[in-house]
């Protein structure tokens, strides 16, 4: 019977300059590993945590009774044991079929939007290897992989949002970026798979209590790292207390490559929309292109992804309650979108019919697509607390008499009419 909630009451009973050796011990015979971190820049706060495998609940803060004082290489440092890491679903990269002895280059950052700014941090990741050895004969395989954290919405207790890119169009969209780089290389076509852009996906609970340095530690050794690439302002660790100097810093200490990208002007795309949602910085980001996209200026957000904006479709079967939101007109059928829709209003684009199986990152064969000029429009949910969540109507006639349940939709946008 015992759990967190009991271990974090014993730890809360105890002293505040320390953890009683009961608690301790009943947390150990139960599974749960003590952390214990020193957080300098805030007054010598020691914090306790609890975890078990990839779950991690804070369970004491006091003032700390160490006099250690502050280590140069961090403001944050992780000190007793790392915590159980045999179920903490930190995974080894892995490589391409044909590629297992290349060496892995993580891309690091959100993805969200899969913008202009992170085909950059992609094509880092992929040429780094190439870089290094311009002035050697030696040719070094490599995979370029884009290493984001999984359920942090839900680990920080954020609203759920719907993505900018779905999930099932994130393959194609790789494709397309290392199809370029191989196009620009020249390279031969048996060797057009060093180029190739996969992703990885870590819980976030796993690293989200790791110092700066053991982040970097865990790249290295158990996530198999041999280069990193990051946007000069990525922050990472503990309470995003790393900088990417500090990532140039202990990749040095690891032994890993790290190359910082400069940040991609937005040349004041969308300029309006971020005034109007209050979307800070002027560089290509996700949230640049989710206030373009709440706005309805779809020019700017093909300017920032680099691509139409791609809604990928479900049909659904209204309610009473949803009809009321919706057209009328039985000409049109009523889709979902898997991904944010643009503000409502009528859009000009092609719908998009592919093959059955679903697109992922992980899928090589992203299928036939066969593309037909249509209108369509979007309209709002109803629902305040979803205004990124409008459905799409597409006429009828866009349709043949025979449907496919296999079939997969989608619409790209080209303007707003």
């Amino acid at each position: 019977l015992f759990n967190a909630f009991d271990a974090r009451r014993m730890m809360m009973a105890s002293s505040s300059s320390s953890v009683s050796g009961s608690a301790l011990l009943l947390a150990r015979l139960n599974g749960y590993h003590l952390n214990r971190y020193y957080y300098y820049s805030n007054k010598n706060t020691t914090t306790y945590t609890l975890s078990r495998g990839a779950r991690t609940t804070r369970a004491f803060s006091g003032k700390s009774t160490s006099s250690s004082s502050a280590p140069a290489s961090s403001d944050l440092e992780a000190v007793n044991d790392d915590g159980d890491e045999s179920d903490d679903g930190i995974e080894r990269i892995k490589r391409n079929a044909g590629r297992e002895s290349a060496e892995v280059i993580v891309a690091l950052g959100k993805f969200d939007a899969m913008h202009r700014g992170h085909k950059a941090l992609a094509a880092a990741a992929a040429t780094l290897s190439k870089d290094n050895t311009k002035s050697t004969s030696k040719k070094v395989k490599q995979q370029a992989v884009l290493l984001s954290f999984e359920n942090m919405a839900e680990v920080l207790g954020w609203k759920p949002k719907k993505p900018v890119t779905a999930k099932r169009d994130r393959g194609r969209v790789l494709k397309e970026w290392s199809e370029e780089l191989v196009a620009l290389d020249g390279v031969e076509e048996s060797d057009s798979d060093c180029y190739s852009i996969r992703e990885h996906g870590v819980p976030f609970a796993s690293i989200r209590e790791m110092s700066p340095e053991r982040f970097v530690k865990t790249l290295k050794e158990r996530l198999g790292v041999a280069g990193v690439v990051a946007g000069e302002n990525y922050r990472f660790g503990y309470r995003a207390s790393g900088s990417a100097e500090d990532l140039v810093s202990f990749g040095e200490k690891y032994g890993l490559r790290v190359k910082i990208v400069s940040l991609l002007d937005a040349d004041k795309l969308g300029a309006e929309a971020c005034d109007n949602d209050g979307c800070k910085g002027e560089q290509v980001s996700s949230s640049r292109v989710r206030a373009c996209l709440k706005f309805g200026d779809v020019d700017a957000v093909t300017k920032l992804l680099g691509r139409n904006h791609r809604l990928c479709l479900e049909k659904i079967i209204a309610t009473d309650g949803e009809k009321e939101t919706m057209d009328d007109d039985e000409n049109f059928v009523a889709y979902k979108s898997e991904n944010i829709t643009p503000k409502a209003g009528d859009y000009e684009g092609f719908l998009v019919v592919s093959s059955s199986s679903p697109l992922s990152s992980d899928d090589d064969d992203v299928g036939e697509e066969k593309r037909l000029p249509v209108r369509c429009k979007i309209v709002e949910n109803g629902n305040k607390d979803d205004e990124d969540d409008g459905y799409v109507l597409l006429p009828r006639s866009a349709f043949s008499p025979s449907s496919d349940s296999n079939t997969l939709l989608a619409f790209d946008i080209e303007r707003r009419l």
